[in-house]
């Protein structure tokens, strides 16, 4: 018996060492890529290992506040070099509840996404398509009463009805308004463009290989008062097309007025993501 005893004692040890060993540590700057240089970051991870390719990242500001955790299945230093795979839970900023909840597959939101009240009790559910709402999304009262049911498509609303507390028919406005240039999509996309810069070891990397192009998936984060707050690369055809090459776009875009993203006409913080942002090289 005592030696079934010791051998329990030694396997917990053990399990609870293993689980420690795949904890980790680490600082990220204000594009949330890994930093040595602790001064310079803005926010801190913890990478828990959940299996060979399965990783949950607890996101914390510097002061200890949990901001969200994503499940990935690569984590590397640099975001470009990520693959969001799972469930991401985004927290309030006066406590640790989920504010919303957004399945991702490969770095694009795909499945059910669920809105929240501070409370905890869901505000809204509705489904994403390839980063985009796509289908169909009801708000509800705090009570739980149906608010809204509507239809999207493509980040757009198609329409549907809006409900007041005692279910009377209100004028339909759209539970979801995303983020907005202005000046337009096309005057948005000249600005970006015009301001990337190509390094010389990128450029003599693609005429090594016969490339004639580049491309990358960015994300500007907006604030709710439309404002630039940052750049990141979400995926990127050469490690070699990186922040460097978009430092002086962000600086571009630092007074730049967007129009932010409306949650049940309430300006909020928002991602808004742009595939295929290409550069092409012009032969003389």
């Amino acid at each position: 018996m005592k030696q079934i005893l010791l051998s329990l004692l030694v396997l917990v040890l053990m399990t609870g060492s293993t689980v420690q060993a795949q904890q980790d540590t680490v600082y990220l700057d204000i594009n949330a890529n890994v930093v040595d240089d602790k001064a310079s970051a803005t926010e801190y991870a913890i990478i828990h290992k959940r299996g060979k390719k399965q990783f949950e990242i607890c996101f914390y500001t510097l002061d200890g506040k949990l901001t969200r955790s994503c499940e990935y299945s690569q984590f590397k230093r640099k975001v470009s070099q990520r693959t969001l795979n799972g469930i991401t839970r985004y927290k309030f900023q006066q406590s640790e509840q989920d504010s919303l909840m957004v399945h991702y597959t490969r770095n694009r939101r795909n499945g059910e996404v669920i809105f929240y009240y501070p409370s905890g009790t869901v505000m809204a559910r509705g489904q994403y398509k390839d980063d985009m709402l796509d289908g169909p999304l009801t708000q509800y009262y705090e009570n739980g009463a149906v608010k809204r049911k509507e239809t999207y498509k493509k980040d757009v609303s198609q329409g549907g009805f809006y409900l007041s507390t005692d279910s009377t028919s209100l004028d339909f406005i759209p539970f979801y308004q995303k983020v907005a240039f202005k000046a337009g999509e096309e005057a948005l996309m000249k600005i970006i463009n015009q301001n990337i810069i190509l390094t010389n070891e990128l450029l003599n990397n693609l005429m090594e290989n016969g490339k004639e192009q580049v491309s990358a998936d960015i994300c500007l984060r907006i604030n709710a008062l439309g404002e630039t707050k940052s750049l990141t690369i979400r995926r990127t055809d050469s490690p070699l097309f990186s922040d460097e090459c978009f430092r002086q776009v962000l600086t571009a875009l630092q007074g730049k007025v967007f129009t932010p993203c409306l949650i049940d006409g309430r300006p909020v913080e928002s991602l808004l993501c742009i595939k295929d942002v290409k550069c092409v090289l012009i032969s003389r």
